[in-house]
């Protein structure tokens, strides 16, 4: 029977099943911290199903309703990130008028997104808000929100770019530069990315993930722990990626995905015996880095798409180990980059329980520049092997 409608039609139907679909959130202390909002105080007694009866029989406004709604849907920050660098004349003071002509531009947008920036010195940071909504769920848990930022840092000789990444962050960065090289066309500069596409060769793209794997004076590697192979693939080749595949985005933050692992119906009689293709393949366990299996993969044209592994970071003290996760979304073609920080833990056991070792706090600004140095150095010695050159002794 309904009993109240607002504008928006939910009855107490809907309400109910919102207030029962998560008993994480929606606790009896939070639904008693509910009502109490409204001025009411139920019984001791009432346990959580009749207090969910009660409160939904409420008459709600819009926003009591946007309370409820935000309660249900909090914000995501993904703890992945990506990073590129700027060589050339690229003015971060300019990116202020750069922005509003990018809020501009993504004017549709503005009801489900925020994007807001500010100048520090030789630093320029921009807090993304934005939400999207999945209709398969509930009325009151259809949003998810998320949030991110894109920093811009001048390093002197370059600028890096570090961000959170998501496939819209990502898009949003690119938007943004784009607007800059149109806006000031003198200034001529050069975005410099990790991007493995331009080589067909598994070989030379495994010397990537051979480089992250190396000792250096900041960090000591212990051993590989999980990694995916792809079948390299090329903007050359005829065969196209599935079009899933182009817009799924697997999570670091997750386990390894079913997807991950996908058998095809061969193209080729020829392929093999079984007439199966193996376009992906998984591994998870200790010191995969000499792994005899992983090896015939790489000799069959695969390389390593997703890696995860701990080193021993030397510039922190008492000498923490870091578990760091880097893969490509856009798996076969080794494109979008992007990478976390998994874990760390003290080498030497913290006897007085103190925070020091607090990876998102204040070790992280000391970590992310070390893994990006990482990543641009095993990139460049890549490419100096793709080009025929020698250049490879600076990885240690």
């Amino acid at each position: 029977m309904l009993k109240y409608k607002s504008s928006i039609y939910s009855d107490e139907s809907d309400l109910y099943t919102a207030l029962q679909s998560n008993k994480l959130k929606m606790t009896p202390l939070s639904l008693r911290k509910l009502a109490l909002r409204r001025g009411i105080i139920y019984s001791s007694t009432m346990d959580r199903d009749d207090l969910i009866d009660a409160i939904s029989e409420l008459p709600f406004s819009y926003s009591q309703l946007q309370y409820l709604t935000d309660r249900l849907t909090p914000k995501i920050r993904r703890e992945q990130y990506s990073v590129k660098r700027i060589f050339g004349i690229f003015d971060i003071t300019k990116l202020n008028d750069v922005l509003s002509k990018l809020n501009e531009v993504r004017h549709k947008y503005k009801a489900t997104e925020n994007i807001t920036g500010f100048r520090e010195l030789n630093r320029y940071s921009i807090e993304i808000d934005y939400t999207e909504y999945d209709f398969g769920r509930g009325k009151y848990q259809q949003k998810k929100r998320y949030g991110g930022w894109i920093e811009f840092i001048n390093q002197g000789k370059y600028l890096s770019i570090r961000f959170t990444y998501t496939i819209r962050i990502a898009k949003i960065l690119n938007e943004l530069i784009d607007i800059y090289k149109n806006t000031y066309a003198k200034d001529k500069f050069e975005v410099h990315e990790v991007d493995l596409s331009f080589t067909p060769e598994a070989s030379v793209r495994n010397i990537f993930t051979e480089g992250l794997c190396k000792s250096n004076s900041e960090i000591m590697f212990l051993s590989v722990q999980k990694v995916r192979i792809s079948k390299a693939k090329t903007i050359l080749d005829d065969e196209l990626p599935a079009e899933d595949e182009l817009v799924f985005e697997d999570e670091l933050d997750e386990n390894i995905l079913p997807d991950d692992t996908e058998v095809e119906p061969a193209v080729d009689k020829d392929d093999t015996p079984s007439g199966a293709k193996i376009l992906n393949a998984n591994f998870d366990g200790e010191f995969l880095d000499s792994s005899e299996d992983i090896e015939k993969f790489k000799e069959a044209g695969f390389y390593r798409s997703r890696i995860k592994w701990q080193v021993k970071a030397l510039f922190i003290k008492n000498n923490p180990v870091l578990t760091i996760e880097l893969a490509f979304n856009d798996r076969h073609y080794g494109r979008d980059l992007k990478f976390r920080i998994a874990g760390i833990d003290p080498f030497v056991e913290n006897q007085d329980d103190s925070d020091d070792e607090n990876i998102y706090s204040a070790n992280f600004d000391k970590v992310f520049p070390v893994i990006e140095e990482m990543i641009y150095k095993s990139f460049d010695a890549l490419k100096s092997a793709d080009s025929g050159g020698n250049d490879q002794g600076d990885l240690k």
